[in-house]
């Protein structure tokens, strides 16, 4: 029975050891139940790796995983994610983890915008309400800042306590202590576990509204968004109004050289090609160097019989080497240099609590807030899409992004609590029409999880008073 399919999808820190502790009873009182467990120690082990403490923590966990009915799947892509949560009926998450993946409102988010109107980002709260848009967005699997759909972005508590992080260009950043941000490395770490003169993963602008790949290449803005609509290659992004400020996909078409020629040098006079522009400015300097050009053109034949000399002379193993070798120069010095930006200079708890915010990132979950990544909060939300019911400890951001199935309330180190806990799975696992019911809830929840929402409950509380 798909009823009796439990679901663990966060990290193992945040509560699976208290799962896999009722396992027994669980198993006892239903023989055929399983448990799908997703995410790896990766993070874990790049965190921990030089604490005997957790590693020791880790042994046991793994040793308990063994069990009967447990499938332990480690780290998966986001579709075989979205797979296993289908076959699952339960999300079973008595966590002890204080789950608000938030920042504060005027947080700055980068993505393509209008740069007259938003130099240094789109504020997060201004964003609110909003769906189906782009941001910046890290793909791990490529290495490279691509661009991701945003799903939803909502204020998901009040008065939360923040951490705040100020890098070493001055930026400061507002996030609670449980937030993860994006290591150089592409690891994550809690804010609360950040650690002055580390350095986190950067997204660089230019003036020129240009973005710096991993690998140290420069892309125009304009047409990293134009790959949004259609192939690019060879043709022009062109800005529709004019305006070369306002990269938002709205104000941006492709066309071919042809149009794009026809649209911008309509009714212009021709100007001085680029090539001459270039020979007049450099003119003086390459007469100096080489006075007529009979000189001028030895010179470059030598240094390319010199470098061709050298090739030709090689093993055809040994030059097929030389050449992607010399072709990847650039990357490896990009991949191999120490990286000073970027880095942490000081960490403080804020004076004040404030209200936070946060969105989902379609695919990548992550986004760049004030020039470094961090990661988004996804896990209630889509198990309920995915027809997975919750059954949670009712911690911080779960009061808000649950809306289904059962949340006890409690410490789940309480042992009242957590009989409490085991006591509604096992009630949930057995009762199918309530089970069915919260299924139903769940999805419509997370289908209408918007500010749009909260707007409306708000108008019928206000009208009822």
């Amino acid at each position: 029975m798909r009823q009796h399919k439990l679901f663990w999808g966060s990290s193992y820190d945040r509560g699976l050891n208290h799962l896999l502790k009722m396992w027994p009873a669980i198993k006892e009182k239903y023989p055929d139940a399983s448990l799908e467990v997703c995410y790896g120690w990766d993070l874990f082990v790049n965190r921990y790796a030089n604490n005997p403490e957790r590693m020791a923590w880790k042994e046991g966990v793994d040793k308990m995983m063994k069990a009967d009915g447990i499938t332990h799947h480690g780290r998966v892509g986001k579709r075989e994610l979205d797979e296993i949560t289908k076959k699952c009926g339960i999300w079973a998450y008595p966590t002890d983890f204080d789950e608000i993946n938030c920042c504060s409102g005027d947080t700055n988010i980068l993505m393509p915008r209008d740069h007259r109107v938003h130099p240094y980002g789109v504020p997060i709260k201004e964003l609110v309400g909003k769906s189906n848009f782009y941001v910046y967005s890290y793909d791990h699997e490529s290495d490279q800042i691509t661009l991701g759909k945003v799903l939803w972005v909502k204020k998901t508590r009040s008065n939360a306590e923040l951490l705040i992080i100020t890098l070493d260009d001055g930026t400061v950043l507002k996030f609670t202590p449980d937030h993860q941000f994006m290591l150089r490395d592409g690891s994550y770490r809690k804010a609360s576990e950040l650690s002055v003169g580390q350095s986190l993963m950067p997204l660089y602008e230019r003036p020129s509204f240009m973005i710096k790949q991993p690998n140290g290449y420069w892309q125009h803005e304009h047409r990293i968004v134009g790959e949004l609509l259609g192939d690019v290659g060879g043709k022009h992004v062109d800005h529709i109004n004019g305006d070369r400020y306002n990269n938002t996909i709205d104000n941006l078409q492709v066309l071919s050289s042809k149009d794009h020629a026809k649209k911008t040098f309509k009714g212009r006079q021709h100007s001085i090609s680029g090539k001459k522009r270039l020979a007049e400015m450099s003119k003086e300097r390459i007469m100096n160097t080489f006075p007529d050009k009979e000189s001028r053109v030895e010179w470059a034949r030598a240094q390319c019989r010199k470098m061709w000399d050298m090739v030709n002379s090689m093993s055809e193993s040994d030059r097929k080497k030389w050449l992607t070798d010399r072709a990847n120069k650039k990357r490896e010095t990009e991949k191999t240099k120490k990286y000073h930006n970027h880095k942490i200079a000081r960490i403080d708890v804020a004076a004040i609590r404030e209200d936070v915010y946060d969105m989902e990132v379609e695919k990548y979950h992550n986004f760049n807030a004030g020039g470094v990544f961090v990661h988004n909060c996804i896990t209630a939300l889509n198990c309920q899409k995915l027809g997975c019911v919750p059954c949670v400890i009712n911690k911080a951001a779960l009061a808000e992004t649950v809306g289904s199935g059962i949340k006890v309330e409690g410490d789940i180190y309480d042992p009242e609590t957590r009989s409490e806990f085991l006591k509604q799975l096992l009630i949930l696992m057995g009762d199918e029409k309530l089970w069915r019911r919260e299924i139903e809830k769940g999805i419509k929840f997370a289908a209408s999880y918007s500010w749009k929402r909260i707007a409306n409950e708000w108008i019928k509380e206000f009208m009822a008073h």
